[in-house]
């Protein structure tokens, strides 16, 4: 049981991994405007966090159900390092996504503002046909 609950702890942090890079590809994205790619890169992420719902999950349901011999200061160590390590990568994560949040907040707004003007622009000149006009 215990080696289980290590081999899962080191695919949950691999994956933790696989996310955080993911994330910073989101913001990478975004800082181009290259929303399709920040579409896909989301996608591949919420599967990942998906994958990681499950094996914390597991992993919680392993560690519940261990007998009191088993529960070892090696194990507990282990389990508050993968507790702070999710931690981490929460804050990391958060403060990746906000950054992302506000670029595309202030592309929203430039497109906002170009979508005005052009049609601020056909308004002004919607009187003048000169197809109509004789020659």
């Amino acid at each position: 049981m215990i080696n289980r609950i290590y081999n899962l702890l080191m695919r949950h942090t691999a994956l933790l991994d696989s996310g955080l890079k993911i994330t910073h590809n989101i913001y990478v994205a975004t800082s181009r405007g290259d929303i399709n790619l920040v579409n896909f890169e989301a996608d591949n992420r919420e599967r990942i966090v998906n994958v990681l719902e499950k094996f914390q999950t597991e992993v919680e349901d392993m560690v519940s159900t261990l007998k009191a011999d088993e529960v070892t200061p090696e194990i507990v160590e282990i389990l508050k390092a993968w507790q702070s390590d999710l931690h981490n990568w929460s804050c990391e994560v958060q403060a990746i996504d906000l950054k992302s949040s506000e670029l595309l907040e202030n592309q929203k707004m430039e497109t906002t503002k170009e979508i005005a003007t052009i049609f601020t622009s056909r308004q002004q000149f919607k009187g003048y046909n000169l197809n109509s006009t004789k020659k």
